[in-house]
């Protein structure tokens, strides 16, 4: 399955803008997600150190040319995109535009096309559309779910934090979230079996190319770690 590249590989010879800040990106987070911020910030954190290092696997095992910064950027800015669609601003060319005329030129370029794709639901029929980068980036999204931390008396989450699990335990994580939900959920499972098998995809490609899971894993919780005790 042949991956689509993006143009940033050589960004100072092509002389494009440069990628914004994490800060930059964090100061967007902080005033889109007026309430649940630091839910989303951590989330995008996470996914944000696991792009990066599954960019670093591949470019270690020289079966890719990955920009590690470019993807954990992206990683870090994915969930802007779903705040976006969640105002009506799910079409590809809408969410491009905003994300230039915020500064994120090249960053629009990777996110919007992989979110839209993802709002729709990702197949495995389009998942040729995907850039290598992008799919890193979906990979890292798929991988890193919320868990609840604390519950109240009934056995409800009322806090949530973040961890990187493997593939086929986030998918049940999000499984057992949508089981305990009320009403008919055969429609969200079918949809969510489909969206994990592509992921499935995914990981079978970076896998050929050099990327290791649990190393993966035990890596990213570990540089997640870190931050989040200097983030406190």
């Amino acid at each position: 399955m042949r991956s689509r590249k993006l143009s940033h590989a050589s960004r100072a010879a092509s002389k494009k803008p440069p990628l914004p800040s994490r800060k930059k990106i964090d100061r967007m987070l902080k005033g889109l997600f007026k309430h649940g911020y630091f839910g989303v910030r951590d989330h995008c954190r996470l996914c944000e150190i696991a792009s990066r290092k599954t960019a670093k696997q591949l470019n270690a095992a020289g079966k890719a040319k990955v920009d590690p910064i470019f993807v954990s950027r992206g990683a870090f800015a994915h969930d802007i995109f779903r705040h976006l669609a969640e105002k009506g601003m799910n079409e590809e060319r809408v969410a491009i535009r905003y994300f230039e005329k915020m500064g994120f030129p090249e960053l629009a370029q990777l996110v919007a096309p992989m979110e839209s794709l993802h709002f729709q639901r990702i197949t495995p029929k389009n998942l040729d559309k995907l850039s290598l980068e992008q799919k890193i980036v979906l990979y890292a999204d798929g991988v890193c779910r919320g868990v609840p931390v604390a519950y109240d008396k009934k056995g409800n989450p009322t806090k949530w934090g973040q961890d990187i699990f493997a593939l086929k335990d986030a998918y049940g994580t999000l499984l057992e979230r949508h089981l305990s939900k009320k009403g008919s959920v055969k429609g969200k499972i079918r949809l969510l079996d489909k969206e994990f098998f592509s992921k499935w995809l995914i990981e079978l490609e970076l896998i050929r190319m050099g990327l290791n899971p649990e190393k993966l894993i035990k890596d990213t919780r570990r540089a997640y770690k870190v931050w989040k005790r200097k983030s406190n």
